[in-house]
Parts: C-alpha cells; sequence; structure tokens
C-alpha cells in the first residue's frame, strides 16, 4: 500500500514538473514572437492576444545616428504604432540599451527597405547578393537561387538566416548590443507568409555570425 501510494506521489510530481517546463517553454516561445516589432499595419490573427509590456525600445534615426530609445508601444485597430512616429522597429530583449547605436552608412527608412533580394533574380535590375561592411569587415547576404536558402557570409563563415524563402528585405543592420558585430533585422517571405527577425551577434555559436532571436509573422 505505502509503495503505490510512494509511486503514486512521484508520478503526481514528475506531471507537475513536466506542466513547468512546458509552460516556461510556451512562454519563452511566445515572447520570442514579439521581440522585434515593425509599425504599421497588421492582421489581428498574427498578432493574437498579445499586449506590449513595459522596457520597449524604439530604433531610430536622430540628427543622422541611429539610438535605441525607450517607448511605449500601442496596438489597435490593426496598428502597430510607439511613441516615436519615425521608429524603423521596435525591440524587446535582454542586453539591448538605450543609447546611439553604430550602423553602417546606409540610407534605411521606415518606408521601403533599403535593398530587396529575389529568387530567381526578380525584378533583373537587382542581384542576389547585397554587400555591406562594417568596422572594416565585409559582409554579403546572399539569396540560393534553387534552394531559397538566405544566408549572411563574412569571409568563409555562412550563417543561413532563413530557409526555401523567395524573397528577403535588409531593414536595418549595425550594432545593436554594442560588442563591435553586426546585427540585423531582416524580413523574408513567401507568397503565403513573411516574417521580420532580429538577429543578434553576442548571442551566436563561435562558427555563426548571428543567431536568430525572435520574429513577427505576417500571414498572406
Amino acid at each position: 500500500m505505502h509503495l503505490i501510494m510512494r509511486a503514486s506521489i512521484f508520478i503526481f510530481l514528475l506531471s507537475l514538473l513536466a506542466l513547468a517546463h512546458a509552460s516556461a517553454a510556451t512562454d519563452q516561445d511566445l515572447g520570442a514572437e514579439f521581440v522585434v516589432l515593425r509599425p504599421g499595419p497588421v492582421q489581428d490573427a498574427d498578432i493574437g492576444d498579445f499586449k506590449p509590456s513595459k522596457d520597449w525600445l524604439a530604433l531610430v534615426q536622430k540628427n543622422g545616428h541611429w539610438a535605441l530609445i525607450p517607448t511605449t508601444v500601442t496596438i489597435s485597430d490593426e496598428n502597430i504604432s510607439s511613441s516615436h512616429s519615425r521608429a524603423i522597429a521596435l525591440l524587446h530583449y535582454r542586453g539591448l540599451d538605450p543609447g546611439s547605436v553604430e550602423s553602417p552608412d546606409m540610407n534605411f527608412s521606415r518606408r521601403q527597405a533599403l535593398f530587396n533580394i529575389y529568387r530567381n533574380g526578380r525584378p533583373s535590375t537587382l542581384p542576389r547578393i547585397l554587400k555591406l561592411k562594417f568596422r572594416d569587415q565585409d559582409y554579403r547576404i546572399e539569396i540560393d537561387a534553387k534552394t531559397g536558402d538566405i544566408s549572411l557570409k563574412s569571409g568563409a563563415i555562412s550563417t543561413v538566416l532563413d530557409r526555401e524563402r523567395d524573397d528577403g528585405s535588409l531593414i536595418w543592420a549595425g550594432d545593436l548590443n554594442r560588442d563591435g558585430k553586426l546585427d540585423l533585422i531582416f524580413s523574408s517571405g513567401d507568397e503565403k507568409n513573411s516574417t521580420t527577425c532580429l538577429f543578434l551577434s553576442n548571442e551566436a555559436d563561435k562558427d555563426k555570425l548571428v543567431n536568430k532571436i525572435g520574429c513577427q509573422f505576417y500571414s498572406g
């Protein structure tokens, strides 16, 4: 009898631990979906019941320089906005602090991505390779016309940003976490859906350039 009771208690405790682990994983997954938001229209189905918490940062250009500035984020009437109307992106992630951030000399704009890369080369005037330079290090972003894999490369190091996509857009590049290495905000998509993702260098493995931190999803 005692053995049965002990076994029942043990199984009950294991169930509680499993439930707590699943709940924590779910919270982490949900949070990762919204470490980055792009201001503008959004479908309710893509946001769900998400409500922005405090401590968001707006990525804005101020006096010719880029900076992360504390902001309040609002989602209403299928639109994402903040207290900084000129923000190119809204970020919420540990390790990102207010203040100036370095960026390559590129004319990033909220209205339109500076560069687009397309599978199969459409339109024909745009290449499948984007080149940029940051802190005397050369980087390039390429899309494989056959597989649709999009990669960030520097020297012999290559990191896949996304797979099986039709196009990609560089929203912003620079040093968000101030570790001296390149970080990205990058969008990619196909006919059915697209994503805008935050990639940070200090979270990357030794053989990688960046690691995907989280994304905002858009359904077709």
